[in-house]
Protein backbone atom coordinates (compact mmCIF):
# COMPACT_ATOMS: atom_id res chain seq x y z
CA UNK A 1 0.00 0.00 0.00
CA UNK A 2 1.58 3.53 -0.83
CA UNK A 3 2.20 5.55 1.62
CA UNK A 4 4.70 8.68 2.62
CA UNK A 5 5.72 10.36 6.22
CA UNK A 6 6.29 13.40 7.01
CA UNK A 7 7.88 14.28 10.81
CA UNK A 8 4.66 13.10 12.86
CA UNK A 9 2.04 12.38 9.94
CA UNK A 10 1.43 9.55 7.94
CA UNK A 11 -0.38 10.11 4.29
CA UNK A 12 -1.79 6.55 3.37
CA UNK A 13 -3.81 5.56 0.33
CA UNK A 14 -7.39 4.48 0.97
CA UNK A 15 -9.69 3.27 -1.48
CA UNK A 16 -12.99 4.93 -0.29
CA UNK A 17 -14.24 8.11 1.72
CA UNK A 18 -15.89 6.30 5.06
CA UNK A 19 -19.73 7.31 5.29
CA UNK A 20 -20.50 11.07 6.41
CA UNK A 21 -16.87 12.46 6.06
CA UNK A 22 -17.21 16.19 4.86
CA UNK A 23 -14.98 18.84 3.55
CA UNK A 24 -13.20 20.65 5.88
CA UNK A 25 -12.59 23.94 6.43
CA UNK A 26 -8.96 25.34 4.68
CA UNK A 27 -6.19 22.80 4.06
CA UNK A 28 -4.19 22.10 7.10
CA UNK A 29 -3.49 18.39 7.96
CA UNK A 30 -1.38 19.25 11.18
CA UNK A 31 -0.16 22.07 13.44
CA UNK A 32 2.91 21.06 15.58
CA UNK A 33 2.27 22.07 18.98
CA UNK A 34 5.77 22.72 19.54
CA UNK A 35 6.79 24.88 16.80
CA UNK A 36 2.75 26.16 15.44
CA UNK A 37 3.88 24.99 12.21
CA UNK A 38 1.25 23.24 9.77
CA UNK A 39 1.13 20.52 7.53
CA UNK A 40 -0.94 22.04 4.85
CA UNK A 41 -1.69 21.12 1.43
CA UNK A 42 -1.34 22.71 -1.93
CA UNK A 43 -2.77 22.13 -5.22
CA UNK A 44 -5.32 20.33 -6.35
CA UNK A 45 -6.67 18.19 -3.24
CA UNK A 46 -9.62 18.71 -0.79
CA UNK A 47 -9.40 17.77 2.60
CA UNK A 48 -12.32 15.91 4.52
CA UNK A 49 -12.93 15.16 8.00
CA UNK A 50 -14.84 12.68 9.55
CA UNK A 51 -17.05 14.48 12.70
CA UNK A 52 -17.21 11.46 14.48
CA UNK A 53 -13.47 10.35 14.95
CA UNK A 54 -11.87 13.60 13.66
CA UNK A 55 -10.42 11.58 10.97
CA UNK A 56 -8.64 13.56 7.92
CA UNK A 57 -8.74 12.17 4.25
CA UNK A 58 -7.32 14.11 1.42
CA UNK A 59 -8.81 13.74 -2.06
CA UNK A 60 -6.36 14.56 -5.01
CA UNK A 61 -7.83 15.11 -8.60
CA UNK A 62 -4.66 15.66 -10.38
CA UNK A 63 -1.69 16.94 -8.30
CA UNK A 64 -1.26 18.41 -4.92
CA UNK A 65 1.93 18.62 -2.11
CA UNK A 66 2.29 18.48 1.66
CA UNK A 67 4.41 21.12 2.79
CA UNK A 68 5.83 22.14 6.13
CA UNK A 69 8.81 24.39 6.92
CA UNK A 70 10.62 21.51 8.67
CA UNK A 71 10.31 18.90 6.09
CA UNK A 72 10.97 18.10 2.49
CA UNK A 73 7.38 18.36 0.43
CA UNK A 74 5.80 15.29 -0.43
CA UNK A 75 3.61 15.27 -4.16
CA UNK A 76 0.72 13.17 -4.05
CA UNK A 77 -0.61 11.98 -7.17
CA UNK A 78 -4.20 11.80 -8.12
CA UNK A 79 -6.40 9.43 -5.46
CA UNK A 80 -7.67 9.06 -2.01
CA UNK A 81 -5.41 9.65 1.06
CA UNK A 82 -6.04 9.04 4.84
CA UNK A 83 -3.80 11.31 6.98
CA UNK A 84 -3.08 9.74 10.30
CA UNK A 85 -1.50 11.68 13.43
CA UNK A 86 1.91 9.64 14.63
CA UNK A 87 1.50 8.50 18.53
CA UNK A 88 3.95 6.84 20.93
CA UNK A 89 3.88 5.19 23.77
CA UNK A 90 5.32 5.72 27.15
CA UNK A 91 4.52 4.03 30.33
CA UNK A 92 2.32 6.97 31.23
CA UNK A 93 0.18 7.32 28.11
CA UNK A 94 -0.28 7.09 24.83
CA UNK A 95 -0.25 10.43 22.74
CA UNK A 96 0.29 12.53 19.89
CA UNK A 97 3.81 12.46 18.22
CA UNK A 98 4.54 16.88 19.37
CA UNK A 99 6.22 18.09 15.82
Amino acid sequence: MEHYRQGDVLIRRTAALPPGVVPATGSVLARGEATGHAHVVVGDGVVFRDPGSKALYVQVMSSAMVTHPDHNPITLGPGLYEIIRQREYTPESIHAVRD
